[in-house]
């Protein structure tokens, strides 16, 4: 078995190394029919973007290298835009064992682990590395508390700050006053929207841009590779680069699926994951925002840089949303203050 484990491991790194060292076609891709009837092991991931969304990228490298590294004992089929249905669709799946892995954001989470919430909570982590080391690191109590609800996290993907995309400038917390923002289906996002007297608004992706372009919305917050991999440039004047707070994707499989496998294939599609998120994922992300922001600009979208009044503004106004997780159960506090914890003693 020790053998078996260091051969599948090898194997791993070296299909990584061969990956890193060629161009990929990040071209949309769906589940291709290929041979299947040698494979032991076939793990369907969905996920709600598509295209050049970097959870899509992730997705094509950790297929790749999963099937080189077992020869084709594992097949990895991607679904992406939603093919196994809705966001909340996806997530059920995973937890009732008909989907066996998701990429997608942790906000969808807080419907079935209420605690993971915390990913969203305003101003708590500092920015993008920060919440992606702290979340990637072994002692991250997320971990254990979400395999509680039927999810294996593989790993915490690194995402970019979070910004509101609209057909207005925001200088101030008075210019959100009634706006319909479009956010990610996590009540604290949503406290957040309603802590700066703005109107959260819940739409499947799929309706977002249609809903922004007929007005349906004034605004959408996400980050801005979502915003640029759906097009919704064309449809709005302003990317306020407001709240700024970090955002973070989930890489999970469903805990009872994956506690079935053998052990070395266990530690194969966990290590994967994490050397993908680490080696390929990252680099590309970051190449991802900066032309984000410059596909955006290049439709005439202007970037609103905050004064630091509005930031001060922001932080007073959503000290609430903070207050309100914590006191909503006693899951909630013990996970807000053993990361709030790992935050005081972090360093990059």
């Amino acid at each position: 078995m020790k053998k078996r484990i260091m051969g599948v491991l090898l194997a791993a790194i070296c299909a990584i190394g061969l990956i890193g060292c060629r161009n990929t076609n990040n071209s949309d891709t769906s589940a291709k029919k290929e041979d299947t009837t040698k494979a032991s092991y076939i793990v369907r991931i969905g996920m709600p973007t598509a295209g050049k969304h970097f959870q899509n990228f992730t997705a094509e490298q950790y297929k790749e290298t999963i099937e080189k590294a077992t020869n084709g004992d594992i097949i990895v089929e991607i679904y992406p835009s939603s093919q196994l249905g809705t966001a909340t669709q996806m997530i059920q799946g995973v937890q009732d064992g008909s989907i066996e892995g998701v990429m997608i954001p942790s906000s969808y989470f807080c419907s079935f682990a209420p605690a993971s919430a915390v990913t969203d909570i305003p101003f708590f982590f500092e920015d993008s590395q920060q919440i992606y080391d702290i979340l990637n690191t072994p002692d991250n109590p997320l971990n254990v508390y979400l395999e509680k609800y039927g999810f294996k996290v593989a790993a915490w993907l690194k995402n970019t700050p979070r910004y509101i995309l609209s057909q207005k400038k925001y200088e101030s917390i008075a210019d959100m006053k009634n706006q319909k923002i479009w956010c990610l289906p996590s009540r604290t996002l949503q406290k957040e929207l309603n802590a700066y007297a703005a109107s959260p608004q819940t739409l499947d992706p799929s309706d977002i841009s249609v809903s922004l372009e007929n007005g349906t919305v004034d605004g959408v917050e996400t980050d801005v590779l979502f915003m640029n991999s759906t097009g919704l440039g064309a449809s709005a004047k302003y990317l306020n680069k407001i709240p700024n707070t970090p955002m973070t994707n989930l890489f999970c499989f469903g805990k009872d699926w994956f506690d079935k496998l053998p052990k070395d294939y266990q530690e194969l599609l966990i290590n994967t994951a994490n050397d993908i998120v680490r080696t390929q994922e990252i680099p590309y992300v970051e190449k991802q925002y900066n032309g984000s922001l410059q596909a955006l600009q290049d439709l005439g979208v202007e970037i609103v840089e905050p004064n630091d009044a509005l930031i001060t503004e922001l932080k007073e106004k959503s000290e609430s949303v903070t207050d309100s997780f914590i006191n909503e159960s006693e899951e909630n506090s013990e996970i807000y203050h053993e990361l709030s914890e790992m935050i005081l003693n972090y360093t990059k």
